[in-house]
């Protein structure tokens, strides 16, 4: 057995491979298409930021944050990807802190294991994006519900927290809004399944204050809505209700290993129901993989089960609300909600059988020592700096030009590399533009396919580079 010394010299060093495993993933320059979305918005003064953001399908504090760090810290890609390690610092630090004192030594083990070993959380814990924000703040709110639900009398502080937290997720991310509103509906269900009436009035109060802190925003926010239930550019395909196992199991996709996300999906369905019959279950000797269990441990099991719900419920409503509206919800969007997943599985732990626990954490070593060498190569796999510092200066080399690109989708990604110059889409351009001869044009596509769907444009091949495939650069000419 372990001594808290030992155990807290374990949690550290845990933590701090993780998050330095984690660091090592950002110092590439290859970014798609919503990380050039953040990192164009950013150059923008504050309030172009945000009436920008309006335009777009988020709320506007993570871009908010991100450009007061890149303002001290610089715009530069890894600067802007360790932005988003900072949130899984501070939860390695709440899990020291907080979930070691309260739920133990294995929930705060697996906890870490979970938050830095999953293909997909790897993926997303670098990414120059609000996700690791979102998971924090909702954290956090849980958090201070839980520090509300056991205190009586002892200050406000976390019912500041509840209020303050809560409202930072949703002008985070609209999905983290969702999460938060699960967790006041699981809350005020608890309260009131206690019969602990008083600290209603402190949820209510924290409602009411949500509201009213989310007014200015919420003309923005059903703007967003009618743009994406009316149509316009936001379109992906029906959602279908056998997709929510494929959801459940997105944090540990990322990988090519199907078994993975299989064996992942098993072991949530299997902590979910453990805890739920260790709960209902007035037999408290262990059965199965289920340790025994000791008095005055519901509260510990209700939090458990709770944090499973708000994981569940965040999928389920992105699901309807895709029935209701349009298909709208990524599976991405529940990454709000995987760091109370992740404290699910660990209060779980507490009642795992030691021949099933050290398993369980071998496993999760071994899905992040296989998934590593993915992520990495996801983020590593072309030399993108030594590619676009080439292409800058054969553009140079041209003279006074501006870029064309062959899509939306391009359009952004050249405006973020190269923001010195003008970038438009192709079929935008005018055609005095292109008799200027200072038009270059960028695409992946064949030259007769352009030539088929432009005849009025000749292209003169002047180049190429690699980035995504193979980008071949013309310039182009009106044909008179």
């Amino acid at each position: 057995m372990l001594n808290c010394r030992k155990q807290k010299i374990i949690l550290w060093g845990e933590a701090l491979l993780i998050i330095g495993f984690t660091i090592m993933l950002c110092f590439n320059y290859d970014v798609w298409l919503d990380e050039a979305f953040t990192g164009i918005f950013i150059r923008s003064n504050f309030y172009d930021m945000i009436k920008a953001t309006a335009m777009d399908v988020h709320p506007p504090l993570y871009y908010v944050l991100l450009k007061l760090f890149a303002m001290v810290f610089g715009y530069h890609i890894p600067a802007l990807k360790i932005f988003s390690v900072l949130p899984i610092a501070f939860l390695m630090s709440i899990s020291m802190f907080w979930i070691y004192p309260k739920f133990g030594f294995k929930a705060s083990f697996l906890f870490q294991l979970l938050l830095g070993t999953l293909p997909n959380s790897m993926i997303k814990n670098v990414e120059m994006r609000m996700y690791t924000w979102g998971m924090l703040f909702v954290f956090l709110t849980a958090l201070c519900a839980y520090e509300i639900w056991k205190k009586d009398g002892e200050g406000i502080k976390f019912e500041i927290g509840f209020f303050t937290f809560g409202l930072a997720a949703a002008y985070t991310h609209y999905f983290a809004l969702i999460s938060v509103a699960v967790i006041y509906v699981l809350f005020v269900y608890w309260i009131v399944q206690g019969k602990k009436y008083k600290k209603l009035r402190k949820v209510f109060a924290s409602m009411i204050g949500s509201v009213f802190g989310y007014l200015p925003w919420l003309p923005v926010f059903y703007n967003q809505t009618k743009t994406v239930a009316g149509g316009g550019w936001w379109y992906q395909e029906p959602i279908l209700f056998r997709s929510i196992p494929s959801f459940l199991s997105w944090p540990a996709g990322g990988t090519d290993t199907a078994i993975i996300e299989e064996l992942f999906l098993l072991i949530v369905i299997s902590c979910f129901f453990g805890l739920l019959y260790r709960g209902c279950s007035k037999d408290k000797k262990a059965f199965f993989i289920l340790q025994e269990a000791k008095e005055g441990n519901l509260s510990e099991i209700r939090t458990g089960l709770s944090c499973f719900l708000v994981y569940l419920f965040t999928i389920l409503l992105g699901v309807i609300l895709s029935k209701v509206l349009k298909p709208l919800y990524l599976s991405r969007y529940v990454f709000s909600a995987c760091g109370l997943l992740y404290l699910g599985i660990g209060i779980c732990a507490n009642y795992l059988k030691k021949y099933v626990y050290i398993p369980l954490c071998i496993f999760f070593i071994g899905v992040g020592i296989y998934s590593y060498p993915f992520v990495w190569m996801e983020e590593y796999e072309e030399p993108v700096l030594e590619e676009f510092q080439n292409l800058e200066l054969f553009l140079e080399r041209q003279g006074e030009l501006s870029i064309a690109s062959e899509s939306d989708l391009w359009y952004w990604i050249l405006k973020f590399y190269f923001p010195q110059y003008e970038v438009e889409v192709v079929t935008n351009i005018s055609e005095e533009k292109i008799r200027e001869g200072k038009i270059i044009f960028i695409t992946e596509t064949r030259e007769e396919v352009w030539g088929g769907r432009m005849p009025w444009m000749r292209m003169n091949k002047i180049g190429s580079f690699e980035f995504k495939g193979k980008q071949t650069l013309y310039r182009l000419e009106w044909i008179e």
